[in-house]
């Protein structure tokens, strides 16, 4: 996992599916699961320029226990912001073999501070969006609370959804929104 501080994001996450190269070893060639998940919790995300956490091409990241709150002064993210693009970058003579897949985000507070800001969102480029969008990869969200702007749609998922539509995919269906 890289977990990288920085000072316009709370956390970026990227963790490829598994890595495989020149050097053998036994991290080489092996896919991540839950066993060897990362786990990102207890934090108080506030302030941001970007988004609060930033999960990038990664498998089998657990996010809960977290407060995100007054992030996005950059209207282009999200809080919880997804990203997956084409696959299978090579490195030094390694190839890493992505995917945004197992994710688990729950249990987290959520402040949208602005109606025009996103609490989630989902992006995909250069490849099918259908597996992401429907969840066939298991990107779950759970038992967050939602502190939502009124009438925003917040979640950006395959297209602006309000919270009754999130749940409607289904995601967070034990969600619930705070006044």
């Amino acid at each position: 996992m890289i977990y990288q501080a920085h000072p316009d994001v709370g956390a970026i996450l990227h963790v490829h599916g598994w890595i495989d190269g020149t050097e053998t070893g036994p991290d080489q060639a092996q896919p991540m699961s839950e066993a060897t998940k990362n786990v990102v919790r207890y934090n108080l995300i506030r302030d941001n320029y970007s988004s609060a956490i930033h999960i990038l091409h990664s498998c089998w990241t657990e996010v809960y226990g977290n407060t995100l709150e007054n992030n996005l002064r950059n209207p282009g993210f999200a809080e919880i912001y997804l990203a997956f693009a084409d696959p299978t970058p090579m490195l030094a003579g390694f190839h890493f073999h992505v995917d945004l897949a197992n994710n688990s985000i729950h249990d987290n507070t959520i402040t949208q501070v602005d109606a025009t800001r996103k609490v989630v969102q989902l992006v995909v480029d250069n490849v099918t969006a259908t597996p992401f969008v429907t969840n066939a990869k298991a990107n779950t969200f759970d038992f967050n609370v939602y502190e939502l702007a009124p009438g925003a749609a917040a979640f950006a998922w395959g297209g602006d959804k309000t919270f009754p539509q999130w749940q409607a995919i289904p995601q967070d269906p034990n969600g619930r929104l705070d006044a």
